[in-house]
């Protein structure tokens, strides 16, 4: 389980988040499941993060996969100002892993005291 968390958290979920919506918006078209499916992927990365024992190994991930997000803006999203206001572009996605990465706390968070509420109810 761990090595399916180390492979999904590498997904850069800040840029793939922006890059749909803003294609969907250069299309004329709404993005209709974006948000539903970033708050699956936050869902199943922080249920598969229970397996991580050390929290500073998901901050690793999470850095890295920000660093491979803002790499990956930098090439393939324009820098539209009008679409990225009040900010800029690098800053949004920094922003949206930052999100992404307090929801996989959150997640793992609660999963964990249920856990430990389940075990000691079972003891």
């Amino acid at each position: 389980m761990k090595y399916i968390y180390y492979v999904l958290s590498m997904i850069p979920a800040g840029f793939l988040f922006h890059y749909y919506e803003y294609g969907q918006r250069l299309k004329g078209e709404e993005a209709i499941y974006l948000f539903q499916a970033w708050l699956v992927y936050i869902l199943v990365i922080g249920l598969m993060s229970t397996y991580i024992k050390k929290s500073n190994v998901i901050l690793l991930y999470q850095i890295l996969s920000c660093i491979l997000s803002v790499l990956l803006a930098r090439f393939w999203l324009a820098d539209d100002s009008a679409w990225f206001a009040p900010f800029r572009r690098d800053v949004v996605v920094i922003l949206t892993s930052g999100i992404t990465y307090v929801g996989q706390l959150i997640i793992r968070f609660f999963i964990k005291a249920f856990i430990g509420n389940v075990k000691s109810l079972l003891s």
